[in-house]
């Protein structure tokens, strides 16, 4: 998924920033994919193909999580 932030900024805002016409985000995402781009159109190139649960279960718990 598409995501920026300069430091000190929060990425997990994106969405919300893209649509901010004077925003460093929004200048961001029209530089990068175009005017025409939408964060919707991402969606399809997320396929968590490289998923594994087991292994973020096996990190918790190294981690002492119970």
């Amino acid at each position: 998924m598409p995501a920026f932030s300069r430091v000190g900024d929060y990425a997990e805002w994106y969405w919300h920033s893209i649509h901010e016409k004077n925003s460093v985000d929004y200048k961001h995402q029209l530089a990068l994919h175009g005017p025409d781009s939408t964060y919707d159109a991402f969606i399809p190139q997320f396929t968590a193909a490289h998923f594994d649960p087991k292994a973020w279960v096996d990190l918790f718990h190294e981690a002492g999580a119970r």
